[in-house]
């Protein structure tokens, strides 16, 4: 997942095949050869959609956006007095791709410890 991160912050704008990749990684068969025609049903515009975005952000985490004059930026974290760690970082062309980015992240370290 953070392959897709990466290539979240890399997207100059929404992208259905990233979509496709992201919803797969979650565990979803999606068709590829039919992307641009899938429906919000079958496939969430993650990458177009701070809506579709927010369904990423593993559940007990929070999450903080804002943008500069350069970019969008997004951080995930769990919000509890004994957390120590870094949060999870995105940062992106579009507020819904640094979140997409940073939200991939805090799933890829879930499924590290997992």
């Amino acid at each position: 997942m953070t392959d897709l991160a990466t290539r979240c912050e890399q997207a100059e704008g929404p992208d259905r095949a990233l979509d496709c990749l992201i919803h797969e990684s979650l565990g979803h068969a999606v068709d590829h050869a039919y992307a641009e025609m899938h429906s919000a049903e079958e496939t969430p515009f993650y990458t177009a959609s701070l809506d579709a975005a927010l369904t990423l952000v593993p559940e007990g985490l929070v999450f903080n956006m804002g943008n500069d004059a350069a970019m969008c930026w997004a951080y995930v974290w769990d919000d509890v007095p004994e957390y120590d760690g870094e949060p999870y970082e995105g940062r992106a062309s579009t507020p819904a791709l640094a979140l997409c980015a940073a939200a991939l992240r805090a799933h890829a370290k879930d499924q590290d410890d997992g």
